[in-house]
């Protein structure tokens, strides 16, 4: 359904209307609220482009997408105000020595279009280029897409796009899977995912999704983590939660079943 004004928003109940503050506090421009198809207000945002607290936010949320250490809101806000920054992205040469290399999937993730996060490493298999992107995407995707087409070819500027692998070998075991906290030896805890797909050949393929209650696979952590939001959820909705090692010797034995009953090697 999109956004709306909060001034225009009639769903909102009058007490919840009268306890949300109105104008943001970083720029003062009407704050806006977000409905998905089902009625749903799942988002609320201050819809200036330029806002120094919208980027901050954006700043914080990309950085810990792309594993840079060390940027939180305030950090991020510091740099919009000190650099005159316009754009989340802008921050990454001031933070970064060259260009990060991500794939299509991470690009669309730090871009922040709303109502779409770990969904698009769906809509991204298959594509290493917005162009392919656009051209394979479901018809509810395409038209957001070209929407936000030119923030997101001014976003392609700042990183450099890496090739998604490609297998000869079908899927034997896939799925959603949570990751939390650090994972030893990876200094991006997604690239353990990607390690492990790649190093099955594309006989498994997991895709690393956000917090969620249902349609998860499992939960990965190491053992002396913390317990955060995405474990307590876990726990509360029936999610095992493995360490990354039980996690590599579960899908080995997973895989090895499959592959004896499909009569593999």
């Amino acid at each position: 359904m999109g956004w709306v004004k909060q001034s225009e928003d009639s769903r909102l109940p009058d007490w919840l209307q009268k306890e949300l503050k109105k104008e943001c506090e970083y720029c003062g421009w009407e704050k806006e609220n977000y409905y998905n198809e089902r009625g749903e207000c799942t988002n609320r945002r201050c819809p200036n482009p330029s806002c120094p607290g919208t980027l901050a936010h954006k700043i914080a949320d990309m950085c810990e997408i792309l594993g840079i250490k060390g940027i939180k809101e305030g950090k991020g806000l510091q740099f919009v105000k000190e650099h005159n920054l316009k754009s989340h992205y802008a921050v990454l040469p001031y933070i970064l020595e060259g260009k990060p290399e991500v794939r299509l999937n991470t690009f669309m993730r730090i871009s922040f279009i709303p109502g779409v996060d770990s969904a698009w490493d769906g809509y991204c298999a298959g594509c290493n280029t917005l162009e392919d992107l656009i051209e394979k995407s479901p018809a509810n995707i395409k038209p957001v897409l070209l929407q936000y087409l030119p923030a997101l070819q001014e976003g392609l500027s700042y990183v450099v796009l890496k090739a998604q692998e490609v297998f000869q070998n079908k899927a034997l075991l896939s799925g959603n899977v949570m990751l939390s906290g650090n994972i030893r030896g990876f200094t991006d805890r997604d690239d353990f995912i990607r390690a492990m797909n790649v190093a099955s050949e594309g006989r498994i393929n997991f895709r690393i999704v956000g917090k969620r209650k249902t349609n998860v696979l499992c939960l990965v952590q190491e053992k002396d983590e913390p317990i955060r939001s995405k474990a307590e959820c876990a726990m509360e909705n029936g999610i095992p939660i493995m360490t990354p090692k039980e996690f590599v010797s579960w899908c080995m034995k997973k895989v090895a079943e499959k592959l004896e009953m499909e009569g593999g090697k």
